[in-house]
Formats: structure tokens, sequence, C-alpha cells
């Protein structure tokens, strides 16, 4: 993966492969590196936590659940991968599970009504040339441990269209969130940066 993903960010930076990047509303960049929006069967994007970089706090929390299955792989950086057991709670809730409509450019938060609390139920820590896997259905969260710089590759495979889900507080309303395209100039200058800090070659 390594090699391709250095003559991605190189094409990038240099102007010949044009690809949007967004702050993402958990809090990062993402940089959608696959042919329009994925392929039948995989997707891919590189994932960017940088100090100092200009992203919109989140409205929920970062422990979700996604509808595919997830392959991530540390390009610079060290992360946690926590898996998180939801429980059903009605009577003492900590958080409510939203429905998260997506599209190119928004995030739609749909409260579900369910009132559950949560829990961490295993944790691993992964570094510079390791991976995990998500299976789908499967509520997670990651934490980064270099704020400075933290770089992953993530596929996803055998995407369903159904809605993913997230926690978010009890009181929250439905909302819509933007995915905020970054200037050209931005995305080559990240990709430039990236290319300084990972060895790809």
């Amino acid at each position: 993966m390594g090699p391709r993903i250095g003559e991605i960010l190189d094409a990038i930076q240099s102007g010949v492969y044009e690809r949007p990047m967004i702050r993402h509303p958990l809090g990062f960049y993402c940089l959608r590196v696959h042919k329009d929006n994925r392929s039948e069967r995989y997707g891919l994007c590189i994932h960017v936590w940088r100090a100092g970089a200009r992203i919109t706090p989140p409205t929920v929390s970062r422990i979700h659940l996604h509808t595919w299955r997830l392959f991530s792989y540390i390009l610079f950086g060290r992360v946690q991968n926590q898996q998180i057991e939801v429980l059903s709670n009605s009577e003492r809730p900590t958080h409510q599970v939203f429905k998260v409509r997506s599209t190119s450019a928004t995030d739609t938060i749909v409260p579900t009504g369910e009132m559950v609390t949560f829990q961490v139920a295993g944790a691993q820590n992964f570094c510079v040339g390791e991976r995990y896997l998500v299976p789908p259905r499967t509520y997670h969260q990651t934490a980064v441990m270099d704020p400075n710089l933290t770089v992953t590759a993530m596929v996803s495979e055998n995407w369903n269209s159904g809605s993913q889900l997230v926690l978010g507080p009890r009181d929250l309303d439905t909302h819509t969130v933007h995915r905020e395209s970054c200037p050209t100039s931005e995305t080559r200058q990240v990709a430039r940066d990236l290319l300084a800090h990972l060895a790809l070659s």
C-alpha cells in the first residue's frame, strides 16, 4: 500500500490528480483517493489528524458504527482502536443513538429515541506499518495517541447503503452537518507535508 499512497500524494501535490479533501465531522482531514465516490466493492481514504488544523468540533461523540468492513493501515503516528459495548438503558442513559444519513457534502443526524450507556470492551494500540480491522455493525472509536500528526489509510469493503449509527447527547435534535471542502491550495499543501513525513517509496 505504501508506494501506491506515495504516488497518489505526489500526483495531488503536483496538481496532476484532483481530489477533494474535506474536514470530517469527527475531527480529521479526509482525503478521498478512490475514483468518483467509490468502487462497487472498495473505497480508499487517507485520514489525517494534525495539530493546529482548523476542524469544527463534532456535535456528537466519536463512538460510531459502520455498515461496512473497515481496514485501517497506520502510515504515521500511533492510534488506539477501542471496541465499544453499547447497552440499552432507559432509566439512567448517558447517550442516545442517532442515525447518520450521508451525502457527499452533508451528514444529517437523526435521533432514534434509543437511550443507552456504553463501556469500553477492549482496546489495542497500533503504530506505523500495522493495521487493524473493524467488522461491520461494530461500535468503535479511534483515539489518536500522537496529536501532532497521525495519518492512516482507510479501506472500506462491502458497502451497504444503510444508515450508520453514532452516539450523541440525549436531548440533541435532528440537524445537518456540512462536510467542508478544503481549498485546492490547502489540499496540495497537506499532500506535500505528508510526503515530507512519510516513508512511502
